[in-house]
Formats: structure tokens, C-alpha cells, sequence
């Protein structure tokens, strides 16, 4: 077993104070996967607001019904204009980020990536 390719699921989207969702992640019985999101101040110099990552899930296939609640939510502290966060997923079905500004004040662009490991690869 090795990591997987890393693999895109939010490619630079604009952040306001509405979660903007990611593209799923599947994992298999047996995966888990290793999740970065960044996400960049767009509105000034200095910052107000934190971003907030939060994961939300399904059990559905292919029409989705996803949680309304997340399993997970992550204030990032606002204290340069370049945030990060890292974790990893493990003993769900299927899963996707929300990302969001914490308040009126701040923009960010964000991205998000995954690398898979486990004996589904």
C-alpha cells in the first residue's frame, strides 16, 4: 500500500460567508484519506475573519443527499493572509468540503486536495 496521486476536488474558489462545496471524496472499507484545504485573504491587507472547513457526508451514491450538519467544522485563525489545514478521513462512505468566511468582512480563494491510502487504491 502506498499514497494515491493527489487529486483536486476545489480548484480556487471564491469564498464568501456561504459554504462553497468540494467535489466528493469515496473512500473504500480499508482507505483513508489525507485532506489539505488553502485558502487566501482576496480583500485586504489584513484580516477579520477566519475561514471555517467543514465536512459534510452521504451514504448516496450517485443522487446525493448530503448531511445538513457537518460531521467535522475548523475555524482556521486568521492571522496571516494564507491559511492551511491538514486531516484525514477515515470510516465513512463518502464525504465533501464546505468553505466558508466566519464573517462579512474577508474574502478567500480556496483549494482543496486529497491523497488516498489503503488497500483500495
Amino acid at each position: 500500500m502506498g499514497w494515491g496521486t493527489k487529486t483536486n476536488i476545489l480548484s480556487d474558489a471564491s469564498i464568501d460567508s456561504t459554504d462553497d462545496y468540494s467535489s466528493a471524496i469515496t473512500l473504500n472499507p480499508g482507505e483513508i484519506a489525507h485532506v489539505e484545504v488553502k485558502a487566501k485573504n482576496k480583500t485586504s491587507s489584513s484580516l477579520t475573519d477566519d475561514a471555517v472547513v467543514s465536512v459534510y457526508t452521504t451514504l448516496d451514491d450517485s443522487s446525493e443527499d448530503w448531511d445538513t450538519e457537518a460531521i467535522f467544522s475548523q475555524s482556521v485563525t486568521a492571522s496571516s493572509n494564507y491559511l492551511k489545514i491538514s486531516f484525514v478521513l477515515s470510516g465513512i462512505y463518502k464525504a465533501r468540503l464546505g468553505v466558508k468566511s466566519d464573517g462579512a468582512t474577508d474574502n478567500f480563494t480556496a483549494s482543496a486536495n486529497y491523497r488516498k491510502d489503503g488497500v483500495n487504491l
